[in-house]
């Protein structure tokens, strides 16, 4: 029972990557917040965009790179991958940047 409970979990994860991987290649600045959670689903977590990742808060030269109209980030944190795809959204809700953070 503990191998197919390990192994259920380890196919969800890898298909959540994948969904996420593929569907940030769909995302482009401008799209609505809708598109993006109808590809990507649910975030791993979700910011004001005062805080970057694992919630620690941006600092000045950070702060200095974000739109200023931000007001969301959607961040989509990898399980095998050291990295997140990262949306910022303005107050219409929609995507005013995109990146990937990857670790080396």
């Amino acid at each position: 029972m503990c191998i197919i409970g390990s192994l259920a979990a380890a196919s969800f994860f890898y298909v959540r990557d994948r969904r996420v991987s593929l569907g940030d290649e769909k995302i482009s600045v401008g799209d609505p917040q809708t598109r993006v959670l109808a590809l990507l689903g649910s975030p791993t977590q979700t910011t004001d965009c005062s805080s970057g990742y694992g919630g620690y808060k941006h600092g000045d030269l950070e702060r200095k790179k974000m739109p200023p109209d931000c007001v969301q980030e959607f961040w989509y944190h990898s399980f095998y991958f050291p990295q997140s795809f990262t949306y910022s959204f303005n107050g219409e809700k929609k995507v005013i940047r995109k990146y990937v953070l990857t670790s080396p």
